[in-house]
């Protein structure tokens, strides 16, 4: 019986070390692993290899997809500033108020004109700042929107309730259509968002856009230059850049 139980005994030892070296090789590799080693461990009793776990490549990949992403974020800021900040086209050369314009001009105060695209996002900034000239100047100048329509017959479909209901709002706001950009040709306006500003007599006083940048309200060269000249004080400047979208003209020529 004893050796019996000897036998026994001498065959589970048998077994558990026939077992060790696998348990030992995966424990090895697993504590490899935590160190960050570059291990290939092959175990040669049960033929067992184990792939190595290659944390420089990892790293090194991280970094390139964090480079790559900063870039297009960065990139893409730029582009946005870019645009945000690019004044539109402007012309100059116009001195006077032109003769063969439909437009009315007020009689014994100053007359205001801005050249609204009504699809231009930009513009309705250039508004805002419009209500706070007429709210700062009550009384003391005339404001005419001259808003772009491509053909006769579009006007529902050029005609934002917003504009109509700034008009409607604001004493001294009218709002006029300017069919085929007639009257934007007349006054040499190239971008939406553009003011002219013009005395008693039909003198140009002030020519440029009252935005810092493209749909951004707040305070402004040119909106502090027009409150300056309609209040008769000095004033910085009287043309600025214009923010806006460009204004297209169907007209083949203005007559």
């Amino acid at each position: 019986m004893r050796y019996q139980q000897r036998g026994r005994a001498s065959q589970k030892t048998t077994e558990i070390l026939r077992f060790r070296p696998i348990q030992s090789g995966i424990l090895s590799y697993r504590f490899s692993a935590i160190r960050g080693e570059n291990l290939c461990a092959s175990d040669n009793t049960n033929g067992i290899v184990h792939k190595p776990m290659n944390s420089s490549s990892f790293g090194f990949k991280s970094g390139l997809v964090l480079t790559t992403w900063l870039i297009a974020v960065v990139a893409g800021m730029t582009c946005f500033l870019s645009y945000k900040n690019a004044p539109g086209e402007v012309t100059r050369g116009l001195h006077f108020w032109p003769e063969s314009s439909s437009i009315v001009r007020a009689t014994g105060r100053p007359q205001l004109l801005l050249f609204a695209h009504p699809r231009c996002p930009c513009t309705r900034a250039s508004l805002r700042e419009l209500v706070q000239v007429m709210s700062d100047c009550r009384g003391l100048v005339s404001a005419t929107i001259v808003v772009f329509q491509p053909h006769e017959g579009d006007g529902e479909h050029w005609n934002p309730l917003d504009l109509v209901d700034l008009a409607q709002d604001n004493p001294g706001v009218e709002l006029v259509r300017d069919v085929g950009g007639v009257e934007q040709q007349r006054f040499g306006i190239k971008t939406s968002g553009h003011v002219l500003l013009f005395d008693e007599r039909g003198t140009l006083q002030f020519s440029g856009g009252i935005t810092a940048s493209r749909g951004h309200s707040g305070d402004n060269l040119g909106r502090s230059t027009l409150t300056a000249l309609l209040r008769g004080r000095p004033a910085a400047a009287t043309e600025t850049f214009v923010f806006g979208c460009p204004l297209c003209s169907t007209a083949s020529a203005a007559p």
